[in-house]
Formats: C-alpha cells, structure tokens, sequence
C-alpha cells in the first residue's frame, strides 16, 4: 500500500498540489479577472463539460502515474528529493508507455480545469503556465539526469521511443473507443446523470426559476433531503434494515461483500484489520458530512463564502462521484474519497438552491436528480463488478455474475 511509506515530510508536495495551489488558483485568477476586466468563459453548461473534463484528467493521470510509479518501479514521485524513495526499476508500464512525463502533464493542468469550471480566464491563464514551465525546469534540470545516470541505456531507448509531454492522440483514441464500446450500461447512466446536473447547474446559474414557491419550502426541501440522507446512511451501514440484499460477512472466500480476489484490492478498505467496502463506508461518511453541512447552514447560512464557489464544488464533487470507474485508479483510499465526495457535492448543490431561493420546482428537481445520482453510483459499481469477473480468466464459485 502506497500510504504505508508515505511519511509526514513527504506529503508535504500533495498538500500544495490539492490544498494550497487551489486556493491560490482560485484568488489569483479571480484578481486578474476583475484587473482586466476579463470576460466569464466558456459559458454554461459548457464550463462544465471543457472544466471537469480537464480536471479529471489532470487528477487521473497524476494519481495513475503515482500508482504506476510505485506499481512497477518500487517508488514515489518524490525520489529525486527524497532517496530512499527512488524508483529501484526503469518505469516503462501503465501511463508511462504513452508519455514520459504524465505527473507534469496532470497536475499543470489542474488550474486550466478550475479555470474553465469557474469560468475564470485569470485563473485558466494565469497558474498554468506558471506550474507547466516550473515542472519543465525540474525535468530537464533534475529528474533526467538522474534518470540517466541510474539506467543508462535502457532510460535513452525509452526517450526515444516515447514523447516527452504530448502523447500519441491516435492511439488514446483507439483505446477511447474501445472503452466506450465495452462499458456501454456504465456510460449510458453517468451519461443521463450528468446532463441532469448540467441541467440543474444551468438553472442555478441563471438563478431565474423562482417562481411558485410553497410556505416553508426551505424546512421541507432540507428536511426531505436529510430524511434521503439517513435512508442512504442505513443502506449503506447496515441494508437489511432496509430488506436490502444484505452485505455478505467476512469469509474466507469474501472480504466484507467482495470478493477476496486481488482485483478487487482497490474496493477493499482495510482499518484495524478489517475489511470494509471502500464505496459503501465512502457513501455513508460523506453521508454523515452531509448532514453536518446542512445542520450548519440551517443554523448559521453560508457566512462569507461565495455562492459560486459552493455550486460549483459541489458540481465538480458530484461529477467525480459519478465517473469514478471510468479510470482504474487502483487505490481503496481514492476510491473511499471519491464515494465521499459524491454525498457531499450533492449537499453543497442543495444549501445552493436553498440559499437562492429557487421555487418548488427546481427543488423537487433536485431531490429527484439525487435519487437518481446515487442509484446511478451503485447500477455502474454492479456493472463495473460484473465485468471484472467477466474479464478473468481464473475459474471460481464466488465472483459477480451479470445474471445475479
């Protein structure tokens, strides 16, 4: 496990990459729009589609090139600054056989994707470059030279062979629609998932459907929303409450309800010595921030944070919620994470139409879109099990069958 040699000096790099360099991202583009009086860009929905869309991919390609890393080299991002972490094997296999810098092209990117989610050129403009030329600099100053002092030949064949920064567009296409056609059931449902939630997103940003609103509509929308939240909490800790298919105990064959099958490692949750389904205990945390947020806006509102900043987190922790299997990224605690988020990004998008006042409407639009979101997560985690268990070629009594 990869956190397992991780030490608290070393984290230090991922704490700027998804804590500080947001932050600073978000105020330093915003100053810039409002210094040249920049135009919002791309418009909505559009920011949506061009923003999580680079943004994922920024987040999936610096994750699996960590993974890959570790995988196949026996080390961490870090090694050059940090010895004892040093990849011990020329890295050749996963994201590394398409390009030879993947890191540096995910996380430069992250800040474009920001950009274009807040439809902020200043911060699309104005980070990236900033953070690709720094990452350029350390590659070419540092990390080749040391690549080519460890591996020598085998480093200048692979050089050679591979491109420094922009891979291949005909064979990530090739590959693309080969995922397409094999996971047509998981597209089809985070297809109809995300247009509703660029649909919802696109009312909130015109903040016009206030009308036929209801007396207390407020107290019932958040009331229905945590009554949907402590159903979720149940199914998810304990479903046969619910007369739901009961997770399977901890067997030999099986490890919480999945099966004890070194493909299903990133599933698999491991806290003091006991398995845990990563999705299931992922859904029912954010559950219970979820519920906490709303407990606390009911109370106190939204204070100094900006209603925009709120939308669109929560639009951007649902997206990652609902395409989370469309790139394997092999890690129970980012597969926990992402269940995480997807509970907690819907929270965020209803304090947003409760704070706007929208009508009845948009909000029992919203509670239904929830529903669905979340019963879409669970429909594409099935497929995603039956597939699998499809793919392997081991012959067993206890994998998923698309028929069960």
């Amino acid at each position: 496990m990869i956190f397992k040699v991780v030490k608290k000096r070393q984290l230090f790099s991922y704490l700027l990459i998804f804590v500080f360099m947001p932050i600073i991202t978000f105020y330093v583009g915003k100053f810039m729009d409002k210094f040249f009086l920049l135009p919002s860009f791309p418009p909505v929905p559009w920011n949506l589609f061009a923003g999580i869309g680079v943004f994922y991919l920024g987040l999936g390609l610096g994750i699996k090139s960590t993974r890959s890393l570790y995988q196949f080299g026996g080390g961490l991002p870090w090694g050059e600054a940090v010895n004892e972490v040093k990849t011990k094997r020329m890295v050749k296999d996963g994201v590394y056989q398409y390009v030879r810098n993947p890191m540096v092209l995910g996380y430069s990117i992250l800040p474009m994707g920001m950009g274009l989610i807040f439809r902020s050129l200043g911060m699309a403009i104005s980070i990236t470059p900033l953070v690709l030329a720094v990452n350029i600099a350390i590659v070419k100053l540092i990390e080749e030279p040391d690549l080519l002092e460890r591996f020598g030949t085998d480093y200048i064949n692979y050089k050679k062979a591979t491109p420094f920064l922009i891979p291949d567009i005909r064979r990530i296409f090739k590959e693309f629609v080969h995922i397409t056609l094999t996971k047509k059931t998981q597209i089809q449902y985070a297809s109809l998932s995300l247009a509703g939630l660029f649909f919802l997103s696109q009312i909130l940003v015109k903040e016009s459907n206030t009308f036929f609103t209801i007396k207390h509509q407020s107290s019932l929308f958040l009331g229905s929303f945590s009554i949907i939240c402590l159903i979720g909490l149940i199914a998810a800790v304990s479903p046969r409450l619910l007369k739901f298919k009961p997770h399977r105990v901890e067997t030999s064959n099986f490890r919480g309800h999945h099966p004890d099958c070194e493909k299903y490692q990133s599933h698999i949750l491991i806290f003091k010595n006991k398995a845990y389904c990563a999705g299931c205990s992922g859904l029912a945390i954010g559950t219970i921030l979820s519920l906490s947020f709303t407990l606390v806006y009911r109370v106190l509102g939204i204070g100094n944070l900006e209603v925009e900043l709120i939308l669109w987190s929560g639009a951007v922790l649902v997206t990652l919620g609902l395409i989370q299997h469309f790139i394997d990224l092999g890690i129970s605690y980012v597969h926990f994470i992402l269940n995480v988020s997807l509970v907690l990004g819907v929270s965020l998008m209803i304090i947003t139409i409760d704070y706007l006042g929208l009508g009845i409407f948009v909000r029992v639009y919203a509670l239904a879109m929830t529903l669905f979101w979340v019963s879409s997560r669970i429909r594409i985690s099935q497929e995603e099990h039956f597939d699998i268990c499809g793919s392997c070629t081991l012959e067993c009594n206890i994998g998923f069958k698309a028929n069960s």
